[in-house]
């Protein structure tokens, strides 16, 4: 009986750790300078493959559906 409640507690506690990083890692990218893309791609990125690599990891869309 208490090994199943430390188990369901720290169960609790390892999913809202989860929750909160990948918040911060979330909040971290979007605060890149020049964005995610230009950090994936580089400095000398074009425009249209900046677009493109927005489109095709949807980071065009909101912020809810990107999360």
């Amino acid at each position: 009986m208490r090994l199943t409640g430390y188990v369901l507690r720290r169960l609790a506690q390892s999913i809202v750790v989860l929750l909160l990083v990948t918040m911060i890692v979330f909040t971290m990218l979007h605060e890149l300078p020049g964005g995610t893309a230009r950090a994936v791609l580089g400095e000398r990125a074009t425009n249209t493959s900046i677009e493109e690599f927005n489109e095709e990891h949807a980071l065009d869309k909101p912020l809810p559906v990107q999360y």
